[in-house]
């Protein structure tokens, strides 16, 4: 080669790397040494809008709200609410007149009192506070399961002034000698609430940016100062002490100071001693710029100070009017920086008066039958659809714009990347994902409010470029792209919706099927790739249409508790006087061995409806209460609910159906990048928290669920980070119990557990590891036993079924190694190849065995299944009860060994010497009476217990007592010789 030709080449090496710099990528790790904690929270306070929504007229619109913010699937999935417990305002409007829209709360004890200290005196009105109320019991219903109560206040008539929006100067308004009577009132609303109402608070928070300076008597809202130091430290004793006197399970939290950097002052503060620390169970901070700041390092302060005690970190309030960049900038530097295990938006609504404050914007009149959605809406969208409760925050080192976290329920990897650059700017990323598989990728982007170039808002924009476990992208300026990375396989084929070579309109493509007013065509293709999309033609009145894919499963695998998520891009393609009015689901079918009959109740048991996404803020109210957006004309990605597959379940159908069109205004929707694949639910139990081993009945040992009942199941999660046991000292009950956790959990202690119960359901949910009940357990009530396929659970602490059902569920192995009793109750298990039910050999059998069939199961002759492991047996079943067979054939029982299996065999009269029909004591008569020889005697050993076919189930009862006896005397040895040990194996055959 010329050195010109070499010249030339350089140059143009050098000119290309010039024009398209390549990014060093960038390494994550998903497992355990790469998290740096992990995230429980997303969330919002209501106060204000809680009190102003929950008593508007319009029903819908308040639906709506609640909705867009609380939904797990399609709404920011805020699972955590900060409840204001209010302070009531003096009704002497001259001295105090607060006229903010909804700020004016109720108060519990809403007249002054005659004598403060005579507690018994107080007027309390149990009925205050319908409106904040209302909105807390339907975001509950949406899934909340952490609520926490706070104070902006002490009552008005507690304060020194008579005021509950502060004092002049902005200092103490409430007098130390006053403390006791503050966490009185508190705590009073707390076990009221927990009592009468069934709602749990988990912590308690009694001030509200205390040492801010707000406070001064002029404030048109509530608020109190307790400066740092003395005031602090007093009222936190006080409150802490009152918990502890009553028994209140609840736990004490603070400072809620401003900023990061005046939490760490006053944290610092020499004057807050370690007593009062030493009561609060976390610690609560603001991350405004004001007073001080909340930079990175302000954090990292405040970080440094508290974590030697032991306390983790939540970001309890935060807002802003600056647009979306400005909103996942503080996200991300209170996850990275201060570690924050939850985030918390101040009002997830704001009066529309200017401030651009919210993440949605209404008109505070008592009706507001319109509401603007703001980009700083998605812009928290893109954080918390896909870092979800339980997620593990991944250390990025020297990363200062990213956010990466994975989620074990999911198996997802969400990395966000704020560019708060130029409109015009763009920034390759690269990533190496180090320790599991990309399967697959979603990239999803919220552009700023000024940016002039793009009007994104969680916008779908396809795969990212993935090769191997490598993936990039580009992250344009002044925006938030999001990049979803699946490490679990799709378990739909054709997932992009190829036409391959069909044409375009078709019905059927690879995988796929269309009915009705449903289509796939080579149109509005979202993967990049041209392949096509599906349309659903919502476009005529009446239409309905849908698209599919055959079950998805194996007749002989059990899929019971696996859960499933739906998820794919949707352009509702609303524009101009085009208004969607249709109703498009995303659902899920289960079905049985054929699949074809159903294993749930209906096919509504398991759908998500779906809708355009609320209008982003523009000139004027653009979104309606219905939902409808003119220029929603993009695609976004949507999630189904994580839907548990039911009993007997072998096959799961994906399905995307639309029905409901009134108007036929609408223009079609289309559909692209369908992924289906297994995921876990989130929990709705009480959580243990604790990173490793402790007390069951340590009350900080556990986050309780804001609904009371539901803290009668107990969830052991991903907290722990090693094998951890969980002592149980005395008698404990759980009506259900779930495990959730690469690492061994282990119950054991000299204690009892109790779990069922007499008339609900109750289950032992084994979804991932392998885990170990080691403590004497007993059941008060039937129980499934659910153990999902990778999954193990051991109880060789003792299990006594007293009397009850156990029933056996999903494709892992239930391990009754040591001290099983029945005590007359049965254990009910589905067909299984292979033994999914290992028992010792001290087990009671004392009980019988009910073999399940799943929806659609046919019998066939040849059939044989595995019903127990063991390695040794002294007792058996008292009786098995088997499904009935066809005419001709018959169960053919074998307590083996090391097994007992059932096979379908043809049916046999051999030892039935009597004709009729059943093989019993009287054959054996028959056969001494008769001088019949020794090989008719082996068969009527072996088909002992044979009888005719029964209508609905085959009842094997074991030999009587009697019946063995006489065997044993009347017998010559040998003959005797010729039966098979009963421990080795015991063969018998029935109908």
């Amino acid at each position: 080669m010329s050195f010109l030709r070499i010249l030339f080449a350089l140059l143009a090496i050098v000119a290309y790397c010039s024009s398209a710099p390549l990014a060093r990528a960038i390494d994550i790790g998903t497992t355990t040494s790469y998290h740096n904690h992990r995230f429980e929270y997303w969330g919002t306070s209501l106060a204000w809008w809680g009190n102003e929504v929950g008593g508007q007229s319009n029903a819908q619109g308040r639906e709506d709200l609640v909705d867009i913010f609380f939904d797990p699937n399609n709404g920011l999935g805020m699972n955590f609410l900060r409840y204001n417990i209010g302070a009531g305002s003096n009704p002497d409007t001259s001295i105090q007149n607060i006229t903010r829209p909804g700020a004016k709360m109720d108060g519990w004890v809403p007249d002054q009192p005659t004598d403060f200290s005579d507690t018994s005196t107080w007027q309390w009105d149990w009925n205050a506070d319908a409106t904040q109320r209302l909105i807390l019991d339907m975001a509950i219903d949406h899934g909340v399961s952490n609520v926490e109560a706070f104070a902006n206040s002490a009552p008005w008539w507690l304060t020194r002034n008579l005021q509950s929006n502060g004092i002049s100067g902005g200092g103490s308004n409430l007098s130390t000698a006053r403390n006791d009577e503050f966490a009185h009132y508190m705590l009073e609303v707390v076990d009221h609430f927990e009592t009468n109402l069934g709602i749990h608070f988990e912590t308690l928070a009694p001030m509200n940016e205390p040492g801010s300076g707000f406070w001064n008597g002029n404030s048109n809202q509530e608020g109190m100062g307790v400066p740092a130091g003395f005031y602090q430290d007093r009222l936190i004793k006080e409150f802490g002490s009152e918990i502890a006197n009553r028994g209140t399970n609840i736990k004490l939290v603070g400072l809620e100071e401003t900023s990061t950097d005046q939490s760490a002052d006053s944290w610092n503060n020499g004057s807050l001693t370690n007593t009062a620390k030493s009561y609060l169970s976390q610690v609560n901070t603001h991350s405004y710029g004001f007073n001080g700041a909340s930079l990175p390092s302000d954090s990292q302060n405040l970080f440094n100070a508290v974590s030697p005690d032991g306390l983790k970190i939540y970001a309890t309030e935060y807002g802003t009017g600056q647009g979306a960049t400005r909103l996942a900038r503080q996200i991300n530097n209170d996850i990275r920086y201060l570690d924050a295990a939850g985030w918390t938006y101040w009002q997830a609504i704001e009066d529309n008066n200017g401030s651009g404050w919210g993440l949605a914007l209404s008109n505070f009149n008592g009706n507001n039958p319109r509401f603007d959605v703001q980009d700083q809406y998605f812009a928290f969208k893109q954080y918390s659809a896909f870092i979800r409760p339980g997620s593990e925050i991944i250390e990025l080192a020297n990363q200062d714009d990213i956010t990466a976290a994975y989620d074990p329920r999911t198996g997802i990897t969400n990395v966000v990347v704020n560019n708060e650059g130029g409109d015009n700017t763009s920034q390759q990323y690269s990533f190496d994902v180090l320790d599991r598989q990309v399967l697959s990728t979603r990239l999803i982007r919220t552009t700023d409010e000024d940016n002039s170039l793009r009007t994104d808002a969680y916008a779908a924009l396809g795969p990212a470029t993935a090769s191997n476990n490598n993936v990039s992208f580009d992250a344009v300026g002044n925006a938030v792209t999001s990049v979803v990375i699946y490490h679990r396989p799709n378990l739909v084929e054709n997932p992009s919706l190829d036409l391959g070579s069909s044409n375009n309109g078709t019905k059927v493509i690879a995988g796929w099927q269309a009915e009705g007013n449903a289509l796939f065509a080579n149109v509005e293709d979202n993967s990049g790739d041209g392949s096509g999309s599906a349309l659903m033609l919502t476009n005529s009145v009446g239409n309905t249409g849908r698209i599919s894919q055959s079950g998805i499963g194996d007749a002989d695998v059990d899929l019971t508790g696996v859960a499933y998520q739906l998820s794919l891009d949707v352009q509702f393609a609303n524009e101009d006087s085009a208004h969607y009015d249709a109703d498009t689901y995303l659902a899920l079918e289960f079905y049985g061995a054929d699949d074809e009959t159903l294993a749930s109740i209906s096919l509504q048991d398991s759908e998500t409806e779906i809708d355009p996404a609320f209008a982003v803020k523009r000139d004027g109210f653009e979104s309606s209460v219905d939902g409808s957006d003119p220029n929603d004309t993009v695609y976004r990605t949507y999630l189904s609910g994580r839907f548990v597959a039911p009993e007997g379940t072998r096959f799961v159908r994906p399905v995307i159906r639309f029905d409901g069109v009134e108007s036929g205004s609408n223009n079609v929707v289309n559909l692209d990048n369908v992924r289906l694949q297994e995921v876990h639910p989130e929990a709705t139990a009480r959580v243990w928290n604790a990173e490793g081993s402790g007390d069951w009945s340590g009350d900080d040992n556990w986050t309780n669920h804001a609904k009371v009942d539901n803290n009668a199941w107990a969830y052991f999660g991903n907290a722990i980070d090693q094998a951890s046991t969980v002592t149980i000292a005395s008698t404990t009950y759980a009506q259900g119990v779930t495990f959730f956790s690469d690492h061994e959990y282990q119950l054991q202690g000299s204690g009892q557990l109790t779990t069922g119960h007499p008339t609900e359901s109750s289950a032992i949910d084994a979804r991932m590891g392998s885990h170990r009940i080691s403590v004497d357990t007993s059941l008060v009530g039937s129980v499934d036993v659910q153990v999902l396929p990778g999954a193990s659970l051991v109880f060789d602490g003792g299990l006594d079924l007293n009397g009850h059902d156990l029933t056996k569920l999903g494709a892992g192995l239930l391990d009754l190694s040591v001290g099983f009793e029945m005590g007359s109750g049965q254990i009910n298990s589905y067909t299984t190849l292979e033994a999914l039910i290992a028992i010792g050999s001290d087990a009671v059998l004392d009980g019988d065995f009910q073999l399940l069939l799943a929806p659609g199961q046919t019998l066939e002759l040849g059939d044989t299944f595995e019903l127990l492991s063991y390695n040794s047996l002294s007792d058996t079943f008292d009786n098995l009860f088997l499904p009935s067979l066809a005419d001709g054939l018959a169960w053919d029982i074998d307590y083996g060994a090391s097994l007992l299996m059932v096979e379908i065999v043809n049916a046999t009269s051999e030892g039935d010497f009597d004709g009729d029909g059943n093989v019993d004591g009287v054959d054996f008569l028959y056969w001494q009476q008769h001088g019949l020889s020794a090989s008719e005697l082996t068969e009527w050993q072996d088909n002992y217990g044979s009888m005719a076919p029964q209508p609905s189930s085959a009842v094997v009862p074991e030999p009587s007592t009697f019946v063995l006896c006489f065997f044993a005397i009347t017998i010559p040895l040998s003959l005797a010789t010729l039966r098979n040990q009963p421990t080795q194996k015991s063969l018998r055959k029935v109908n």
